[in-house]
């Protein structure tokens, strides 16, 4: 009885917990419920009642509720994405209508004038300018991706072979050249940048160090069945990738790009140093 209350106790702080991180420093949360008390009396139709204020409030109860909070957490998600339960709760949808049903049924055109501009003041009031965010920055591409990731897979990708390339990236690429192409793919993904989930993997460890180790590297990406490995230009190579048969392609954007020799043999304007020397 004492550990399961023990446990209860821990869920109801991670309920807690989650509801203040999602909350954050706005007042959207607040006035999603002010937005559902509002409907829950005066919305009408079934449909839109089921729509907005049952099946949304359900999943809010099944959240805040202890039992079915500890079994989701335990079974289906950890509790460091238990908050993208609250995804489903249709807020920014629901204040709005909210905003537009009192508009709508408001008597006189001076006060549908009011609340229309009430309920804008109060939408803006409740958050925060996004550009000012520090962790804004202006669009480079129509992909929203730092330029560099593009750039650096689409020499990868410079050549006429329909393959899927294993490549090992550095920590600044990782989580954009998911996003950018699927014809890469990596040994290792997002849980290695996230101290918290302990997902070491030594080839990555091997291109995050401050010198670089080429015998390493190629030992590490064979094992790993990688055929490109992508590091910081600027940084020390101990060795030479060639001597392990893996060549340097092209240099991107301070990326050096590294790949074995048969994929680097069908690399668009790459020809092997032994080749050059002959001609």
């Amino acid at each position: 009885m004492i550990e399961r209350g023990s446990l209860m106790k821990e869920t109801i702080g991670v309920i807690i917990d989650t509801l203040r991180g999602y909350r954050g420093e706005s007042l959207y949360l607040t006035w999603y419920l002010l937005a559902v008390f509002y409907l829950f009396f005066a919305e009408k139709d079934k449909h839109k009642r089921l729509l907005l204020l049952y099946v949304p409030l359900t999943v809010l109860l099944l959240f805040v509720f202890p039992p079915a909070a500890h079994f989701v957490i335990h079974t289906v998600m950890d509790n460091e994405i238990f908050y993208r339960q609250l995804w489903l709760l249709p807020c920014a949808a629901t204040v709005c209508y909210a905003v537009c049903h009192a508009v709508m049924n408001a008597k006189y055109g001076v006060w549908k004038v009011l609340v229309c501009a009430a309920g804008i003041l109060v939408i803006m009031a409740g958050g925060s300018n996004v550009f000012q965010n520090g962790n804004y920055t202006p669009a480079q591409n129509p992909q929203h991706l730092p330029q560099a990731a593009i750039n650096v897979c689409d020499e990868i990708l410079n050549d006429d072979v329909e393959y899927m390339v294993v490549a090992a990236f550095p920590l600044s690429l990782i989580e954009y050249t998911r996003q950018y192409t699927a014809e890469i793919v990596s040994p290792y993904g997002r849980p290695v940048i996230i101290d918290k989930w302990h997902a070491h993997h030594a080839l990555y460890d091997a291109i995050e160090a401050p010198v670089l180790n080429a015998e390493e590297l190629v030992t590490l990406a064979r094992a790993d069945r990688t055929e490109c490995i992508v590091v910081h230009s600027i940084k020390q190579m101990e060795g030479n990738m060639e001597d392990y048969s893996f060549y340097h392609v092209a240099t991107v954007d301070g990326y050096d790009i590294y790949m074995e020799k048969w994929l680097a043999e069908r690399h668009n304007g790459f020809s092997l140093p032994e080749d050059q020397e002959t001609e």
